[in-house]
């Protein structure tokens, strides 16, 4: 059984696409042509492995006649692109705070960013991220209930999804390319299966930097606690804000890097060190118990790079810019 990934060098006529290059893009697939090649796309296969937490992921995958598919797509940034990822955050913000006369959560706008900074601002970046996280489990359940939704309740969750996804791109910071190049892919299919992970998923994670590795995404509003280990966000673990993956859902990440930028990661013995040192010596222990699977480094893997090497992952990035087709067969 593999997962397949058909990237496209354009967008089709008439197909239903949305697309943003500082946003997620979303399309809907029709499984009776997702198949189809011509001269301008190609099919990524992944390898899945045999085991039970891979028969779960299979499980609530589930194809429909017709999919919706959301992906980001996440790469090297410039000093001039971080300079336009600045700019597009404080526009979301004003956005946000604004154009919507029903919404009463306003972001704190001396959180917007200083275009120019040749750094992540981790500060506010942080507190982005928080705001992001109390408005979205708002709007979570005002999807529930379609009569009494505000007006406009898509296009601010489409707001809401880009600071997200440019808090995630800027804490990255500037890179030329001269630290080594990283390609990283998140993709979500849209419907509500999920499993409950159990002990034994999560004894399953290892290390989630491994290049041509699907991964079992987080899938999850907030932050867990690698993600505060790597931004040493000690406030959120104080004050138990810190968010686990709790759930299998169909949404997957994987990445492609050089070998100057994965060097750069150290082992995954080191890192697994250093993050259980960074628990020790902030007493973490006294709010959470870090020892238990759940808090395990790493990510569920489910499937390995099958048709293509690194390589070729690198030169399909570059030239064929849309993701147009995912399923599994």
């Amino acid at each position: 059984m593999k997962l397949h990934i058909k990237y496209s060098k354009k967008i089709t006529q008439g197909m239903n696409f949305e697309f943003d290059p500082l946003n997620s893009n979303r399309f809907y697939q029709d499984k009776n042509n997702i198949k189809d090649l011509d001269s301008d796309s190609v099919i990524v296969e992944f390898l899945f492995r045999n085991n039970a937490s891979v028969n779960k992921f299979l499980d609530v995958w589930q194809e429909e006649s017709l999919d919706r598919i959301d992906y980001n797509f996440y790469k090297n940034v410039t000093q001039e692109d971080y300079f336009g990822l600045q700019k597009s955050m404080n526009e979301t913000i004003l956005s946000i705070n604004n154009d919507f006369e029903w919404n009463i959560w306003k972001i704190d706008e001396n959180l917007m960013l200083n275009i120019g900074a040749t750094y992540p601002e981790n500060s506010k970046l942080n507190s982005l991220h928080k705001c992001f996280e109390d408005i979205e489990y708002k709007v979570i359940e005002w999807r529930k209930d379609l009569i009494n939704a505000p007006d406009k309740l898509d296009l601010f969750n489409d707001k809401l999804e880009k600071i997200n996804y440019l808090v995630h791109k800027l804490e990255r910071g500037i890179n030329d390319q001269s630290k080594g190049i990283r390609y990283y892919t998140v993709i979500r299919k849209d419907n509500d299966n999920k499993y409950i992970l159990t002990d034994d998923d999560y004894n399953l994670f290892s290390d989630n930097l491994i290049p041509g590795v699907i991964y079992a995404d987080y899938g999850t509003v907030g932050k867990c606690l690698e993600d505060c280990f790597h931004g040493n966000d000690l406030d959120l673990v104080k004050k138990r804000e810190v968010k686990q993956q709790k759930y299998l859902k169909p949404y997957v990440n994987f990445s492609v890097t050089d070998e100057i930028m994965q060097n750069s990661f150290g082992s995954f013995e080191g890192r697994k060190k250093q993050y259980y040192q960074w628990c020790a010596n902030n007493n973490l222990q006294d709010y959470i118990d870090y020892n238990l699977p759940m808090y395990n480094l790493g990510r569920l893997p489910l499937a390995d790079l099958y048709n293509f090497t690194l390589n070729d992952m690198k030169n399909i990035f570059e030239e064929y810019e849309f993701i147009t087709g995912v399923y599994i067969e």
